[in-house]
């Protein structure tokens, strides 16, 4: 069966084609979607072709004909041979394309448990990515957090940093008006980069200790220059925010004469099975987000600030384009 897809043809370029799908084979379902989220980190990265050529992740990753998204939510309308866990009418969510339909492997679905949206449900790869990136960091309760940017991933972290007990909370955006969303969901220090030297507001955050763990959220690698310098000697940052680029940091002033710990945080870092030491993979992590909405603890519909049809889809990467500071959680709608 033809499909209709969100594809980047090109650098610059979003359209709508037809793209082939096979049929459900064991251990596989197919999907019809509900509710997809774009990311307007990966995906404007992918649509404007900004990042290295040549044999970098990045370019390995993108390739044109590019089809985009990877965090969806949906309804199971075929099932493939061997198949238990899930049936016929399920609602689940995964990391699926943005298509009306798609075809995924049983195990990588989670079943949307009873009083969740799509809408919400369909924010789980999100909230993997972020989930570990908070984990990486081993942030232990009552430690100062710094979080750089406060787009999606940005809101995300500070929800489950919050949560694990980080305190101060430290936000730092461009935008007053991120800032202000993210401290209307909990307790934040705000903190506008250009208007105040963020390295001293953040001393004075901390009553001059700096922060434990700094997590950079924005995936500018002209930004991580100056993360580096808001966490304290033998302090962690995480690069949660994917960098496109290359970046100049002094590393025997900055991070070797300080005991700095740089740890990347790609979602791929997630362990692959289970272990004693180890649990929390990609489907552990997905499994405690839907456990988070359901407990409340959760706030998604707050960061939803865009929605569209997916016949819209070229309007909305177009509005991102033209300025995404506005713009948090931006969902296609496929029913």
């Amino acid at each position: 069966m033809k499909v209709p897809t969100i594809v980047f043809p090109e650098p610059g370029r979003v359209a709508i084609e037809e793209w082939e799908l096979s049929e459900p084979g064991p251990g596989q379902v197919l999907v019809r979607t509900t509710a997809s989220v774009i990311s307007t980190g990966t995906e404007l990265t992918a649509l404007t072709g900004d990042f290295p050529p040549g044999r970098s992740a990045w370019a390995r990753y993108v390739r044109y004909p590019f089809p985009a998204g990877y965090s969806m939510a949906g309804e199971v309308v075929a099932l493939g041979p061997g198949v238990e866990t899930l049936q016929l009418g399920d609602h689940v969510c995964g990391a699926g394309r943005h298509a009306t339909h798609s075809v995924q492997s049983a195990r990588g679905l989670r079943r949307i448990p009873a009083g969740i949206t799509d809408e919400s449900a369909a924010f789980r790869t999100m909230a993997e990515i972020t989930l570990n990136g908070v984990r990486l960091s081993q942030m232990i309760f009552g430690e100062a957090v710094a979080i750089v940017g406060m787009g999606l991933v940005g809101q995300l972290a500070a929800q489950w940093a919050r949560f694990a007990g980080a305190l101060p909370l430290i936000g730092l955006d461009l935008s007053q008006r991120r800032l202000d969303l993210a401290a209307q969901i909990g307790p934040l220090v705000r903190i506008q980069p250009g208007r105040e030297d963020q390295v001293e507001a953040v001393r004075a955050a901390t009553r001059g200790r700096m922060a434990d763990a700094v997590i950079e959220a924005t995936g500018d690698p002209n930004v991580l220059p100056g993360a580096v310098k808001l966490a304290r000697r033998n302090g962690r940052v995480v690069l949660l925010g994917s960098p496109r680029g290359a970046t100049t940091i002094d590393m025997h002033e900055e991070v070797h004469t300080l005991g700095l710990h740089l740890i990347g945080a790609h979602n791929g870092t997630h362990p692959r099975v289970e272990t004693p030491g180890n649990p929390w993979t990609g489907d552990r992590d997905g499994e405690l987000f839907l456990d988070l909405l359901v407990g409340g603890h959760a706030h998604i519909q707050e960061l939803i600030t865009h929605r569209y049809g997916w016949l819209q889809a070229p309007d909305a990467y177009a509005v991102l384009l033209a300025d995404r500071t506005q713009a948090l959680g931006v969902v296609l709608q496929w029913s």
